[in-house]
């Protein structure tokens, strides 16, 4: 098809006849010929080295870090007897926060290729099925141009940066060690664990009739137990509580400090039950495995703030009909009556609970807490709650580790401090 300067080229070829129609100059007559001709060749070279003409894209990592570049590789091939004048390509990053890629490649002569290689900017965290890639070949003077849409979306998933947490201050220890859950030692749930002789009233399903053979004996062959949840780690997806724009929001830094939690939970050998509440709640069982920590970074990535009811009502329905847990973490921005409400029930049942609040004022540029949020953390804390205030330039790490120095008090008159240890985690 042709480009608005092919038109624009056209238009003078209409306008030169014209004007030949009317003074009757026969050079006038050769210029709008030579436009025509112009604009005819143009299109028809484009046309016939189009089909010819192949291009790929692949993105590299498939996997990314939110923060990170995404980089893509650009193949393009000339196939055909005409020299190609040139692919473009554009892709566009509009959802995952960067600027469109857009790649220009030089004259490619029959029977050659070309490679290029594009960084974007850095990319939010998600998942993201982006819209095929656009090719488009054309001339040198842009007067013709062919349109390729690329056959296959692209797919895209950008995990959280999770800061590591390698040491828990005491209280969060004390919680690691609640039901006397021992060292992790590694093993999944089903996996091989030992031989051992067959006790009377056992199921026959699990013999190993290879060592029933040579002992002359029934043996049972005998696996690892599923491990079950010592803590929940809760994500607040509720919508209304969100404040600030992404990537630099309330949600984001929640799905870090959740994502801390579970994955130092996990790396101490501790089953961890994650609940994302969303438009649609999600509950993901974790084994401190490399594979539980693999799963634990594919969902967080795929999270966000849907939920169109606070989670309080969640929460009290995870925890009544739900599998039982020794201890609940809640991280929210949320300060409703039913979370509360929620939270009181929990301590009232001898769970131990804690609320990692991020502190909506921080997002606002507030130098203190915001007075509904102040009389929320402080009622929570008359409740002998344990709390933990994060702000917007809060380190998730320096907060939950030993090592997090105390930072100076949120605001006058409520006795928070941000980057508190977890004390009173067990309840």
């Amino acid at each position: 098809m042709l480009t608005r300067r092919g038109f624009g080229v056209l238009a003078l070829a209409v306008a030169f006849y014209a004007g030949a129609r009317l003074f009757g100059t026969f050079e006038l007559y050769l210029m709008a010929f030579g436009f025509l001709t112009l604009v005819g060749g143009a299109w028809l070279w484009t046309l016939l080295s189009a089909r010819g003409m192949t291009a790929a894209l692949r993105l590299n990592p498939p996997m990314l870090v939110a923060g990170d570049a995404l980089e893509a590789t650009i193949s393009v091939s000339n196939h055909s007897l005409l020299p190609s004048l040139g692919c473009g390509l554009r892709l566009s990053l509009e959802q995952m926060g960067a600027d469109d890629l857009v790649v220009e490649s030089p004259v490619l002569l029959p029977r050659r290729s070309w490679n290029g290689v594009r960084t974007s900017n850095a990319v939010w965290r998600g998942v993201y099925d982006l819209e095929p890639p656009v090719f488009a070949i054309s001339d040198p003077l842009g007067v013709a141009r062919v349109r390729r849409v690329g056959s296959d979306r692209l797919r895209v998933v950008v995990v959280p940066r999770i800061p590591q947490v390698r040491h828990f201050n005491t209280a969060a220890a004390h919680l690691l060690g609640v039901g006397g859950l021992g060292g992790g030692s590694g093993r999944g749930a089903g996996e091989f664990r030992s031989i051992r002789p067959h006790q009377p009233g056992e199921p026959l399903n699990r013999i190993h009739w290879p060592s029933t053979a040579r002992a002359n004996a029934l043996m049972l062959r005998e696996m690892e137990d599923a491990p079950r949840a010592g803590c929940m780690v809760v994500l607040d997806g509720w919508r209304a509580s969100v404040v600030g724009e992404r990537p630099h929001n309330t949600f984001e830094k929640q799905v870090e400090l959740v994502g801390a939690l579970a994955d130092g939970l996990l790396c101490k050998g501790r089953p961890v039950l994650m609940l994302a509440h969303g438009a649609r709640d999600e509950y993901l069982n974790l084994e401190p495995t490399p594979g539980g920590r693999r799963r634990l970074r594919l969902a967080l990535a795929g999270v966000s703030a849907t939920a169109a009811q606070p989670v309080g009502e969640v929460l009290a329905r995870a925890v009544t009909h739900g599998p039982r847990v020794l201890s609940v973490a809640i991280v929210s921005s949320g300060h409703d009556p039913g979370l509360m409400a929620s939270l009181q029930h929990l301590a009232r049942s001898r769970v131990g609970v804690v609320l990692v609040h991020v502190s909506a004022s921080s997002y606002l540029g507030r130098g203190g807490l915001l007075e509904e949020e102040s009389r929320f953390l402080a009622r929570l804390q008359g409740m002998g709650i344990s709390l933990v205030l994060v702000g917007r330039d809060d380190d998730p790490a320096m907060v939950l580790s030993a090592s997090g120095p105390l930072a100076p008090d949120a605001g006058p008159g409520h006795g928070m401090r941000r980057g508190r240890e977890l004390a009173g985690w067990a309840g």
